[in-house]
């Protein structure tokens, strides 16, 4: 996003059905070039998907940990969380038909930044741990 108002003024781009391919044409003067913003549209659905199958895992560990019902905690005779795979379905598929999709980008993109937040404040405090230092960031 900040690459993308350094190259075009984020007046022009404000109301663009399509601001990647535009800052792209902005920049180069190449038209071929706009459909990069379809391998944008891929990734955000590979993250999307990630974020799904991630989900699964996320509840059947929440259920083992008894923050929700047990039976979603339920392994099937293939050792995967089953009924934790089926809850996280629907509520994706509610999700999906309940929620526009610029809104479900905007929440993927907002949830992806979020766990890259968590992890790197993480990894940071994991680092001052093991140098042994007393004062800590955050506790």
């Amino acid at each position: 996003m900040f690459v993308l108002i350094g190259i075009v003024p984020y007046a022009q781009i404000d109301n663009s059905k399509s601001p990647l391919a535009q800052a792209i044409f902005y920049a180069t003067h190449n038209s071929a070039l706009e459909y990069t913003s379809v391998g944008a549209m891929i990734t955000t659905i590979n993250v999307d998907l990630a974020m799904i199958l991630g989900l699964s895992r996320v509840v059947f560990a929440m259920a083992r940990d008894k923050d929700l019902p047990k039976s979603l905690a339920k392994i099937n005779k293939y050792g995967a969380p089953s009924t934790a795979i089926l809850f996280s379905t629907v509520i994706i598929i509610l999700t999906i038909f309940t929620i526009s999709f610029k809104n479900i980008i905007s929440f993927s993109n907002a949830a992806a930044l979020t766990s890259y937040v968590i992890a790197n404040l993480a990894a940071i405090k994991l680092a001052f741990m093991r140098r042994g230092n007393k004062r800590m960031l955050f506790r």
